[in-house]
């Protein structure tokens, strides 16, 4: 792994809810849908845990919902919709994960394509929050995640987050007043296993890394970032994108607060663990809770 003092090598450097509204679709239909004649028809639409990352859960009322071939035709950042649980003739449910940010059309379908209802929802740009401790000291700040810019690395690491993975981690390699890198070891020191596979790299995205910003480690090869990552105590502009020999390193978000605990974690004693630990801290910052909460 790499480790010079000015790179960043991987060992070196509940959502809140949404309710959407209901949009009149033509003069033939009433309330947030329609039908007509013997077919099937909604009346209601009602979406929840619309974030980022998540599975949202569409909930359809109405009559004949029990039809076959009833469907959900959402926007591209709805991934997989698919039909959930018990079906009843006058309730059904749907879900698709939620792979994007902004507004999001979900409309019901029957056989022939004509549309029954429709709601749009606004996914907002998700937050993690993550709280710290070091011996009698604690603190918390909160990260947003900027999935336009950086899709595959926001998601990757929200996956991470809801899998739990960060709880219970260290921030095992800073170097003070320039990063804190942490993620993938355990306060025994040991490093935790890689849920998903390596990512494509997403640096020249036009994110870079500025003070505050939260970015991925990875090795030397430019696709290998899985769990770790740093943020930038300031500006690091060595750390950016300069070319395909030079790629640099990924930023997918920034602290929007609690930077000062960040800046504290930036200037804890450290020393010289071992050859996989140039740069520990004395003793442990550990992340007691990491949790995505939009």
């Amino acid at each position: 792994m790499i480790r010079p003092s000015g790179r960043v090598g991987r060992h070196e450097p509940s959502a809140g809810t949404t309710i959407g509204s209901c949009l009149l679709i033509g003069l033939a239909m009433a309330g947030c849908g329609g039908g007509g004649g013997d077919g099937p028809t909604v009346s209601n639409l009602t979406a929840t845990n619309v974030a980022f990352g998540r599975t949202m859960t569409l909930t359809v009322s109405g009559s004949g919902l029990d039809a076959p071939d009833l469907a959900l035709d959402a926007d591209a950042a709805c991934k997989d919709p698919r039909r959930s649980g018990a079906t009843l003739s006058y309730q059904a449910s749907y879900t698709c994960a939620v792979e994007g940010v902004g507004a999001l059309t979900l409309r019901m379908r029957d056989a022939q394509g004509q549309e029954l209802g429709r709601i749009q929802v606004a996914v907002p740009a998700p937050r993690v929050a993550f709280s710290v401790s070091q011996t009698s000291r604690s603190g918390s700040f909160t990260v947003e995640l900027d999935p336009v810019a950086a899709p595959v690395t926001a998601l990757n690491f929200i996956r991470y987050v809801n899998a739990g993975f960060y709880t219970g981690t260290i921030f095992h390699r800073v170097l003070p007043e320039r990063i804190a890198q942490g993620g993938q070891y355990g306060s025994d020191k040991a490093l935790r296993a890689a849920l998903f596979s390596p990512i494509a790299l997403e640096s020249d995205n036009g994110l870079k890394n500025l003070r505050g910003t939260i970015a991925m480690a990875r090795t030397s090869e430019p696709d290998s970032a899985t769990a770790q990552f740093y943020i930038n105590l300031i500006d690091n502009p060595g750390f950016d994108r300069v070319s395909d020999t030079l790629p640099g390193y990924a930023v997918f978000g920034r602290v929007v607060e609690g930077l000062e605990v960040v800046d504290q974690i930036g200037s804890v004693p450290v020393l010289t663990f071992s050859s996989e630990f140039p740069s520990l801290p004395v003793d442990d910052v550990l992340m007691t809770l990491v949790t995505q909460t939009r």
